[in-house]
């Protein structure tokens, strides 16, 4: 029977090779979208799983209640200590610091991001396997590093690394103790250099801070533990204020977003839509078999009747179509592999990763998808076939329209409403997208080169190398900072403490103390970024205690501390904790401008200036710095080369770092471009294969209505006429799907628009488009085949069967 069961299958599936194709190639197209989605996730929700103990490890990050967006991943580096030597219930700790510079050897020179330090402890909590040294004295002696197999590479080619001297920013000397085998990308602390905490820690104010519990020790306990040693080590802190927490590792990747973090982390929201857009691409493909299976099933009518009336029993006819569905799944899912490693370069570039199909992990996603494809769409076709009747069969009074009907209608309404919903969502993305990009900022992004200076001597020749760069003819302007817009997420931009005169002193429970972002300028930085002023005036040199007494605010600030106007703003005074509660003086009030992504709402702002020359600027020194340059569209590789000469000039020993700030300002939309461009994709391929579908189903109701029509044209239908008459159902079905698409779309795209402070509208015209673009798809689709009925020989209608 078996033998038979595959034999009628194929010849079934050779008879009919439009649907057998429609078929195959739809479940095919729909699985391999499917995967590719799927392999992402698997990605992302495997950060930070690679290591033994994932389970156990925590982060020990500081809550900062009364401002939660300024909770911190960091703890004080003596603290930190104390708390992983005597916390009980910890096996073991260890303290890392992400850090940065100028790498060299010989003559090969690097600035590296990703330089750490980290106690020897490292080891124990985390899984990083040596591939040379070892791990229990790698880092157990001042001035040794580990370096990554791929950095060994870089640095030193094929000779052997261990014993051999870097140097880090000219003045420190690292001995390479251990080799490390290169980090998985999906880890949210990734480093190339691991150079050992000991004798560094007067360097450094904080640490991150990581402990590996006690198998049998629950994190909420040991949480309790940290806030009682807390409380013992420092008996004057404020715990109902700044609470010290755990967060479990496992964790930090999706809902972590706090000051500090080592690099961005992704958002579990996208990891729920990309599964949504997963599923509904599957599910469109299979509701395309059991559509078409479905409408098939008249033709095998007689076959079932006879198989029956011989002795077959239901369970043999359910088995022998749903293993006529396998077949056809398997024949998918081996096209749907094929279309997979076709497609994961493009996909890796969509998405920006690195993903392989790894047969001995994902066989799993291939068996499930393969799986709930093959016998989910083959498992109502079955059920309706054998529930035929012999004795209705034969006599020609089974009614294939009653109950299968309906569900083919009401697939055909899902299949178009998911496809528009999906529609919806790219055109919405897409318009948000292009308001991020064309929105006034507030300042002027275009034609700024920024460049990174990490060197102190640098620094220091700052003035002397924007003098440089302002004798060329394409550059308007230079100016110096701590930052600029569109970085401001990074751990340049410190918080500092402010409150008006008069108010309590109390650093932890001033009421009337703010955390307030403060950027470091120097007198070129408003002109430079062509930032107006809505009231007085831009710092000067014509006012020498501009340097240790002025400041700049913008409008967020004037409205937090409760002046009515930028006018009655200026010559406020402000006290500054970090300066010993001096008081400053607010010279002007800039009009609002974007520093940040408009993700955000506009934070307030201080203005400070700053003297990179000096050692000491106004109670800062800069730890990192940026020259801004302003350069004319005429010819900017010139420019740029320019600008490259006149750094070899000041500064040969490190290497030229430049971006563009608009291009730099853009990435902060990375995330949801992605996004758009996946439902862009995605959209047109569901509607792509709910078009499949329909073309097939079209065909199959114009072959059922054959003699129907060739009578319609000898008694004088025109073709149109015809055309209107296959179509209408049709039409009628997507514009159903586009009244239950609209408002779910809506719902959809107004709650991630949410998690925008600046956003587009949705439009009405937004869903009409989508629907039209749905209906006009569709209509074309059905009218091929209409169109082929209506100019078919009437005289051959007549003749059929």
């Amino acid at each position: 029977m078996l033998k038979n069961y595959l034999k009628i299958a194929l010849r079934n599936l050779l008879k009919h090779k439009a649907y057998s194709f429609i078929n195959i190639a739809g479940l095919a197209i729909g699985a391999a979208c499917c995967w590719l989605i799927l392999l992402f996730i698997y990605d992302e929700l495997s950060y930070d799983r690679h290591h033994k103990n994932a389970g156990r490890i925590c982060r020990l990050i500081t809550i900062n209640k009364r401002y939660p967006e300024f909770s911190h991943t960091a703890t004080e580096t003596k603290l930190a200590g104390k708390l992983i030597d005597e916390m009980p219930g910890v096996t073991a700790g260890a303290r890392l610091k992400p850090s940065g510079g100028l790498v060299r050897h010989g003559d090969k020179r690097y600035n590296e991001e990703r330089f750490f330090f980290a106690d020897p402890g490292v080891f124990e909590v985390f899984t990083l396997p040596l591939l040379a040294g070892d791990s229990r004295t790698a880092l157990a002696q001042p001035n040794a590093v580990v370096i990554t197999q791929e950095t060994a590479g870089k640095y030193f080619g094929a000779e052997n690394p261990l014993g051999k001297i870097l140097t880090l920013d000219d003045t420190l000397h690292f001995k390479i103790t251990g080799i490390l085998k290169n980090l998985p990308r999906n880890s949210h602390c990734k480093f190339d250099f691991l150079a050992s905490l000991i004798g560094a820690e007067k360097r450094f104010e904080t640490v991150l801070t990581y402990f590996l519990l006690d198998a049998n020790i629950p994190a909420g306990e040991a949480e309790k533990s940290v806030a009682a040693l807390y409380k013992k080590l420092e008996p004057e802190a404020h715990l109902e204020n700044f609470p010290l927490c755990l967060q479990p590792l496992t964790a930090i990747h999706f809902y972590s977003h706090l000051q500090g973090e080592i690099e961005p982390n992704g958002e579990i929201a996208y990891i729920y839509i990309f599964s949504a857009v997963a599923i509904f691409v599957l599910l469109i493909a299979c509701f395309n078999f059991m559509n078409l299976a479905a409408a098939r099933s008249a033709q095998r009518a007689k076959e079932v009747g006879l198989r029956k009336v011989i002795g077959a029993n239901r369970q043999q006819l359910l088995a022998q179509f749903m293993g006529e569905s396998v077949i056809l799944s398997l024949a998918a899912i081996g096209l749907a592999l094929a279309l997979v490693e076709c497609a994961l370069p493009w996909f890796n570039a969509l998405v920006g990763k690195e993903l392989a199909i790894r047969y001995n992990e994902h066989w799993l996603i291939l068996a499930g998808v393969a799986l709930f494809a093959g016998a989910g769409a083959g498992f109502y076709p079955a059920i309706l076939v054998s529930r035929f009747q012999p004795a209705q069969i034969f006599k020609g009074r089974l009614n294939f329209q009653r109950g299968g009907y309906a569900l083919r209608r009401g697939l055909i309404v899902a299949q178009f409403a998911i496809s528009v919903m999906m529609i919806i969502a790219a055109i919405a993305i897409h318009r948000q997208l292009v308001y991020v990009r064309e929105k006034p900022l507030g300042f002027n992004k275009g034609q700024v080169a920024v460049l990174n200076i990490r060197d102190s001597k640098t620094q220091r020749k700052s003035g002397a190398f924007k003098n440089a760069l302002l004798r060329h003819s394409h550059i308007s302007h230079a100016a110096v900072s701590s930052t600029v817009p569109g970085k401001t997420g990074e751990k340049f931009l410190p918080h500092w403490h402010y409150r008006l005169p008069g108010t309590e002193d109390s650093h932890e429970h001033g009421h009337a103390q703010e955390h307030v972002n403060t950027l470091f300028v120097d007198g070129d930085f408003l002109a430079t970024m062509e930032i107006e002023l809505a009231a007085g005036r831009n710092f000067s040199s014509s006012y020498p205690t501009d340097l240790t007494e002025a400041l700049i605010i913008n409008e967020a600030a004037m409205r937090k501390f409760e002046w009515e106007s930028p006018a009655i703003a200026v010559g406020k005074e402000i006290k500054c904790a970090e300066m010993n509660n001096k008081n400053l003086v607010v010279v002007g009030v800039t009009k609002t401008f974007h520093y940040a992504s408009l993700h955000n709402n506009i934070e307030p702002l201080m203005i400070r200036l700053v003297d990179p020359e000096a050692s000491s600027s106004s109670g800062h020194g800069l730890e990192q710095m940026v020259i801004s340059v302003r350069v004319s569209s005429n010819d900017i590789p010139a420019t740029m080369a320019f600008i490259a000469d006149k750094w070899q000039a000041f500064d040969a020993n490190h290497p030229l770092e430049c971006f563009f700030l608009d291009e730099n300002f853009d990435k902060l939309y990375q995330a949801d471009q992605r996004l758009g461009k996946v439902f862009g994709y995605f959209s047109v391929l569901a509607i792509f294969i709910a078009c499949m579908g329909l073309f097939g189903l079209a065909a199959f109701t114009a072959e059922q209505r054959t003699r129907e029509i060739g009578i319609r044209k000898v008694l004088g239908a025109s073709v149109a006429h015809v055309i209107a008459l296959l179509s209408k159902d049709f039409v009628r079905l997507v514009l159903f799907a586009n009244l239950i698409a609209w408002p779910i779309g809506y719902f959809a795209m107004n709650r991630w628009l949410q998690d925008f402070a600046f956003r587009a509208n949705l439009d009405w015209w937004m869903f009409a488009l989508a629907g039209g673009m749905a209906l006009l798809i569709a209509l074309l689709t059905v009218s091929a085949q209409a169109l082929k009925a209506a100019l078919a020989n009437p005289v051959e209608a007549l003749r059929y069967e």
